[in-house]
């Protein structure tokens, strides 16, 4: 097959969608055999381990991601002709010359339109239009694939699940493996750790709460907030300094791939009390590494973390503070450190990869 692949979302300062493009990608080449796969992108490509200088790139010139979808991406593929297009985050051309698959990571934008910028919701219908096009929908987990088909009036039979994975990247490391990254980054010497966008879905404002609760019981422990700083910042950080923690919690900003791995493993717990989610990709980087894991019983978080997580109620502050006390006890500690590994060890790139590839095939053949 000639396998269009769309690497939109590989511009640096990545976030989920972008380590699910970037990971997929890298063991799309490497299981892919005989396939030819060839990157479409408006903007350059930027990823955090190198593609090879050889793999084609097509469409690159064009400013507007969403402009360019609908104008100059169609005729880039009718040039080049593939055997099937993936479209890696939710919208496609909608007039589209070459059979398409469509990544929708979770319908939040349709549940949740409260937690998304403006220009954000702006792009449903084109979501929603996109879905109705494609040949084939992948989606990162069964709870956001019913989402979608209580959503949208589409086959069930062409949404396919396809769960992410943590990158080989996050396991346990060694103290002197790690102990360099929280004296340059100044982290506390004990912390409990989030990791994502910092936005209204991911719950920060209520975990602070939580927090600040234990905090007066007396807890040692440092909060810190890892992240972009994305539209819900200012709340956050006001919210913050409101409850007069500024030295407890930390918004040290993005942090690069590369380092991700160190910081997991000097946390103590992970904390990801997020109000919706598709996957939810830290909890399985966290547990990789280690980790005991707080996380919400809503959405896909459930379903990814499975026994190994100390699930919580998120809109409920006495449940995420009762449940950061319960997993900081140092048997349960011990207990969910050994089901974090046990659980991630379940996840596979490689397999996302093959299960990806035969979809491509069933696609291409129809």
């Amino acid at each position: 097959m000639r396998i269009a692949f769309d690497a939109t979302t590989l511009q640096g300062h990545q976030t989920g969608i972008g380590y699910y493009t970037e990971h997929l990608l890298h063991q799309l080449l490497e299981v892919g055999g005989d396939h030819e796969i060839f990157l479409l992108s408006n903007r350059s490509v930027k990823t955090s381990r190198p593609l090879s200088k050889k793999l084609e790139r097509l469409g690159i010139g064009f400013p507007l991601r969403s402009v360019w979808m609908q104008s100059a991406a169609p005729w880039s593929l009718l040039r080049s002709r593939p055997s099937v297009a993936h479209f890696t985050n939710s919208i496609m051309p909608l007039v589209c010359p070459a059979p398409a698959v469509l990544t929708v990571h979770d319908m939040s934008l349709h549940l949740y339109p409260q937690y998304h910028p403006l220009r954000r919701r702006l792009t449903r219908p084109l979501v929603t239009a996109s879905l109705g096009r494609a040949r084939a929908v992948i989606t990162v987990s069964e709870a956001a694939r019913r989402d979608i088909l209580k959503l949208v009036e589409i086959p069930s039979q062409r949404v396919h699940v396809v769960h992410e994975a943590p990158a080989p990247q996050f396991r346990a490391l060694k103290k002197e493996d790690t102990e360099a990254v929280r004296q340059k980054h100044e982290l506390p010497g004990r912390f409990l750790l989030f990791v994502g966008a910092i936005e209204p879905r991911k719950n920060l404002v209520r975990l602070i709460d939580a927090f600040a609760r234990l905090r007066r019981r007396g807890l040692p422990h440092g909060l810190v907030l890892v992240g972009p700083h994305f539209w819900g910042f200012r709340e956050v950080a006001s919210h913050i300094f409101k409850l007069g923690l500024e030295k407890e919690v930390l918004l040290p900003g993005y942090w690069p791939f590369e380092l991700l791995p160190a910081l997991y493993n000097l946390a103590e717990a992970f904390l990801f009390p997020s109000l919706y989610e598709g996957f939810g990709l830290p909890v399985v980087e966290a547990m990789a590494c280690g980790l005991p894991v707080l996380t919400s019983r809503d959405s896909a978080m459930a379903e990814v973390a499975g026994d190994a997580a100390l699930l919580v109620d998120p809109r409920d502050i006495e449940s995420i503070e009762r449940g950061i006390e319960c997993l900081l006890d140092e048997e349960e500690s011990k207990r969910r450190r050994r089901l974090s590994l046990l659980r991630a060890a379940e996840f596979s790139w490689a397999r996302a990869a093959r299960e990806t590839l035969r979809i491509y095939e069933t696609v291409a053949e129809h």
